[in-house]
């Protein structure tokens, strides 16, 4: 059973076919071209999904159709029917009156937690690389530089392996810093970012055009509103989502909040 949606808005009817297939969840292709993901995922909501908590993906076949109707989601042979307590979720990033100056123990919890991680060589380059190319898209934003910031997006988009590369995964945890904390800052990032979403694969670029248009997963707006605020509750829990992931959205909050911080107190921005 269907137990929450997001965007409220969802079509009430809608078609498309099974994208890919996970151990918790699946993408379906609409025929709008977005991306739906259906998970049972129990850390929280993601941006355009359906959270049905009893899930089972093994017997689904990729290019299968799939129709969203008034009595639920026709998914494989399984009719994924809507709860009567159906709960209609608002991702959409919120702006915070408080400037992000939480952001020192979040960032040592992260180093921590990457440390302990067994990387090795090609890890550590890859972050290398990835570090610099943020430094330099920052140095962009702090002086109008948009050929600046178009470079650091163009070294950080599809680097990295896995589900959602971890440059992507950075530049989403910074979009999501900005339009939360500096919404004007976040629309030249967003215009550096724009053009070159073809060179990353369609999971991870839908949930760069998500985050582009201002919606994230609720962890990720939970850690970011830490920033703002105090604790490193949410900032722990998006650590622990998948292998990099989450650490690496976290690395895009914290070193935005820091940067932002800096460039405060130097009055540069």
């Amino acid at each position: 059973m269907i137990q929450a949606v997001s965007p409220s808005d969802l079509p009430e009817r809608w078609t498309g076919k099974i994208h890919s297939i996970f151990a918790n969840s699946c993408n379906v292709l609409l025929d709008s071209g977005e991306l739906l993901t259906i998970h049972r995922f129990s850390f929280g909501m993601l941006p355009r999904s359906l959270y049905v908590p009893g899930l089972s993906t093994e017997e689904l076949e990729q290019g299968a159709p799939v129709k969203g109707g008034p009595e639920g989601v026709l998914l494989g042979n399984r009719l994924l029917k809507w709860s009567d307590r159906l709960r209609r979720m608002d991702t959409a990033i919120p702006r915070s009156g408080c400037p992000p100056r939480n952001w020192r123990e979040p960032l040592a919890l992260l180093r921590e937690r990457q440390n302990s991680l067994e990387g090795g060589a090609l890890t550590d380059t890859l972050y290398s690389r990835l570090r610099h190319a943020m430094a330099g898209l920052w140095a962009g934003l702090r002086t109008g530089d948009d050929a600046a910031v178009s470079g650091g997006c163009l070294a950080c988009i599809g680097l990295g392996q896995g589900l959602t590369p971890s440059g992507d995964d950075m530049l989403l945890g910074s979009m999501v810093a900005l339009h939360m904390y500096r919404p004007e800052l976040a629309c030249r990032l967003a215009a550096g970012i724009r053009p070159l979403l073809e060179r990353t694969n369609d999971i991870s670029r839908s949930y760069l055009e998500l985050a582009l248009a201002g919606y994230a997963a609720t962890p990720v707006l939970e850690a970011a509103a830490e920033l703002g605020g105090g604790g490193t509750e949410a900032a722990r829990l998006l650590m622990a989502i998948g292998h990099s992931s989450g650490c690496d959205i976290l690395e895009g909050l914290v070193t935005t909040a820091e940067q932002l911080y800096k460039t405060e107190e130097e009055g540069r921005l």
